[in-house]
């Protein structure tokens, strides 16, 4: 069984690598979903393969989208699957969204994956940076809310301190939940 690593937050590329591998390399593959930050520490760790990430050798490489990216590298030549290609690249990159009359379609049910999915915001960015902020001192309440793509956390601070103290506390929060 291989191990398999890419960005968190399911788009078109996201949908159809894990399917490729699982019926053309590995049916027995496991996957990762992890922030863009993370894949490279978290590939060495676990000795995982990386995708559809920036500057990885199966990402967008010369012209070709990750799953495309996936049949060069294995040797993947079935007709059909090479057709799929066809519509994943051309639904996964914006600018080539109208040279295959399927691929709009493809890119609908890939958001849809996302929008039905919004805990990647919410379990990868909005909660450790959550936890960072509710371990400050002189905080009253936090709160907040995500959807895909966006978080939006309110911090009240006790009325006695210091706007330019609390702006210091929240820059430490989030770089310390950036580091863990």
């Amino acid at each position: 069984t291989m191990k398999w690593i890419t960005r968190s937050h399911v788009h078109v590329d996201r949908v159809a690598c894990p399917w490729l591998i699982t019926r053309f390399i590995d049916n027995e593959a496991e996957f990762l979903f992890v922030p863009a930050n993370q894949i490279e520490k978290v590939a060495k760790e676990t000795g995982a393969i990386p995708f559809d990430a920036p500057g990885v050798e199966l990402g967008h490489v010369d012209g070709r989208c990750s799953f495309e990216s996936i049949i060069v590298k294995y040797g993947l030549k079935e007709p059909g699957l090479l057709r799929l290609a066809k519509i994943v690249h051309a639904a996964d990159v914006a600018e080539d969204i109208d040279t295959d009359p399927i691929a709009r379609g493809l890119e609908a049910i890939a958001s849809g994956y996302s929008l039905r999915f919004p805990e990647d915001m919410e379990n990868l960015v909005t909660r450790p940076i959550e936890k960072q902020l509710k371990s400050i001192s002189n905080v009253k309440n936090v709160t907040s809310n995500s959807v895909p793509d966006f978080s939006s956390i309110i911090v009240e601070f006790d009325p006695d301190l210091s706007i330019e103290t609390a702006k210091q506390r929240v820059r430490d929060a989030v770089d310390k939940a950036k580091t863990d």
